[in-house]
């Protein structure tokens, strides 16, 4: 080879391929030949590539299938909601389903609201006639340990348990409670009574209890929390036990009086039979004085 040649290709290299290398015929550049931190991943080539491109396409297919499908069940509604009648047998099909479920429904609701009627009829007149002809019926009402029996029969199990609870914790703490509402009325009094002479309001002779406002009440319950902390948490339990109580009393009537049977007095009454039984329910535990 002449010297010039070689001066001119010494530092040239040619590359023509790889083994198995076919025309037309591209290979799959994987994720590992792709620089770390490039962001960029691999790629289908070839046959594979077109695999990916046919499952794309058929995924798109059967998404604007449904949506056609969708609309189409929304325009045989329209027409159906307007008085026309279907125009295609895909309409003439979403109205069938349709209409079918609005009519399973429908009969379900009339047996739910026909057996609710029933049993609130039942559960009202059999509470009723405890105490029909008392001479105050709703006194008779609240009192009653036979109505207190029937409603507790009506109990969940979670709720009799819920109501043990209570009814153990009333027991525990009564007289505690009572001890501490005693002296939660003497501290407001006293502090409403001293404010009132501070301010130059108080005249001799006026009643204490002129003097006492609401937030009296709260500055008498901030100082007995820490004087007579017993007390106080006593008082505590005690009132949640008796929400605990009142809770359960608005579950039993939501579930088994409807709403004709719930805002209905006694014969003879004047308070409703909602009114009633919260009374008597949240009362059920409650010791005797």
């Amino acid at each position: 080879m002449e010297q010039w040649r070689k001066e001119l290709y010494s530092d040239y290299l040619a590359h023509h391929g790889v083994m198995g290398m076919h025309w037309g015929i591209r290979r799959y550049q994987s994720y590992s030949t792709v620089p770390r931190g490039s962001g960029k991943g691999g790629k289908e080539i070839g046959e594979a590539k077109i695999a990916k491109q046919k499952a794309k396409k058929a995924k798109n297919q059967q998404k604007l299938a449904k949506q056609k499908s969708k609309r189409s069940y929304q325009r045989a509604m329209a027409r159906h909601l307007k008085g026309k009648t279907p125009s295609t047998p895909m309409q003439k099909m979403a109205i069938n389903k349709s209409t079918r479920a609005e009519m399973k429904i429908a009969k379900a609701e009339n047996k739910i609201a026909k057996y609710n009627k029933q049993s609130s009829k039942q559960i009202y007149n059999e509470l009723n006639s405890i105490v029909k002809g008392s001479k105050d019926p709703d006194d008779a009402f609240r009192d009653s340990e036979k109505v207190k029996a029937i409603l507790v029969s009506k109990m969940s199990q979670p709720q009799k348990v819920k109501y043990k609870n209570a009814y153990d914790t009333l027991k525990s703490t009564f007289s505690d409670n009572e001890k501490y509402e005693i002296l939660l009325e003497k501290k407001a009094l006293e502090i409403g009574v001293k404010e009132a002479k501070e301010a130059g309001t108080y005249k001799k002779g006026d009643p204490p209890f002129w003097h006492v406002e609401d937030y009296h009440y709260d500055m008498a319950e901030d100082i007995l929390r820490k004087s007579n902390k017993k007390l106080y948490q006593a008082s505590e339990q005690y009132n949640n036990a008796r929400y605990d109580i009142e809770d359960i009393a608005r579950e039993l009537v939501d579930s088994h009086l409807n709403q004709k049977y719930m805002n209905k007095s006694l014969t003879g009454g004047t308070y409703t039979m909602n009114q009633n039984i919260e009374y008597n329910l949240s009362n059920l535990y409650k010791p005797k004085k």
